[in-house]
Formats: structure tokens, sequence, C-alpha cells
């Protein structure tokens, strides 16, 4: 809930880095990361679903598209993690982490509900992944403004900001998105 809180306080505004209250909300972070994995399996069953696989097939189809899924959180966290070492404080880099967990634990929450709602309420399943891309998009959007607030809120040294947007952002989208395209042709 203080995580809840907070974010919802600070919505619209990038708050300072150094407060005793982003100390406390970064407590949160187990519980983030955990959402974050079952949201990547929640979502792993979509895709599943949409190939229309029953059985044994979907069971192994989950266990293989997850992987992708958490080698993509799992890149991001490590490639932010990198980045605030190299260009950034370590205050600019725990802020903008946990920015960015609490964004991924977002995206978690809407595929748990959107793959309950295909299992047990019988939801179109392309209805469901449209719903989610479109969730993602903006959950993303914000994210990304947030971040670019955190990092770039004075001056802008374009280097600085192409090696954010190739690292951060370009990295772990290819790389799941190559993952999963992998996954889809041999399956």
């Amino acid at each position: 809930m203080p995580l809840i809180r907070y974010q919802i306080g600070n919505m619209f505004i990038i708050p300072n880095e150094n407060s005793s209250l982003v100390k406390d909300v970064s407590k949160a972070k187990p519980y983030t990361t955990a959402l974050m994995y079952i949201g990547s399996l929640a979502a792993s069953l979509l895709i599943s679903l949409q190939q229309e696989r029953s059985g044994s097939e979907l069971y192994i189809a989950i266990g293989l598209y997850v992987l992708p899924f958490i080698i993509f959180c799992i890149t991001r966290m490590l490639m932010l993690r990198m980045m605030g070492a190299i260009f950034f404080s370590t205050d600019k880099t725990r802020l903008a982490d946990m920015e960015r967990r609490f964004y991924m634990a977002m995206q978690a929450v809407i595929m748990i509900m959107l793959a309950v709602a295909c299992v047990m309420y019988s939801m179109s399943v392309t209805k469901a992944i449209l719903i989610a891309l479109c969730a993602l998009i903006f959950t993303e959007i914000v994210a990304f403004c947030k971040e670019i607030g955190i990092f770039f809120k004075k001056n802008v040294v374009f280097s600085h900001f192409f090696l954010y947007l190739c690292t951060l952002e370009a990295i772990p989208l290819a790389l799941l998105i190559g993952m999963m395209a992998f996954l889809t042709n041999t399956l």
C-alpha cells in the first residue's frame, strides 16, 4: 500500500531521489519482483491459449513462453543498473528502478486479470491480447516519460539519451521479440 499511495501521489511529478519516502517505498521491491514473474506466467498463458493448445502441449508452451518474459525482466533490470553505474547517481538509479518495477508490476496485474478473464469467464483470447497490448503501450509510455524526467531533469546530453534508449528500451524489447518469434516458429 505505501508503494501504491506513493505512486498515485507522484503520478505526474518527479519525486526527489533523496527523500526518505523513496527509501521506505523501495522496501516493496520483493513484492513487485514476484508480481512481475507471476505476470510473465500469465502473459505466457495468454500466448499459449492464443495458439489453441491443450493438455500437455499447453503446459510445455507455457513453460517455454515464460522464459522470454523472465529474461526480458531480468535484462531490463540489469541494463538499468549498468547504465546507472556508468552515467547516473545511485539515488537516481534507485528511483528509476522503483518506478520501472512499479509499472512492470502494473503490467503484470493487467496480464493476470486478463488471463483469469480468459480462463474463468471465457473471454476471447484475441480481445484479451489486444487489451493487453494497449495497456502495455500506455504503461510503457508513462514509464518512459517518468524515467526521462528522472534521468534528464536539466541538461540532456544526446549521447547519454541515445545510450539510454538503446540500452534500457531497445535491447530488452528486441531480445523479447526475437525469442518470442523463435519460439513461435519452433513450436
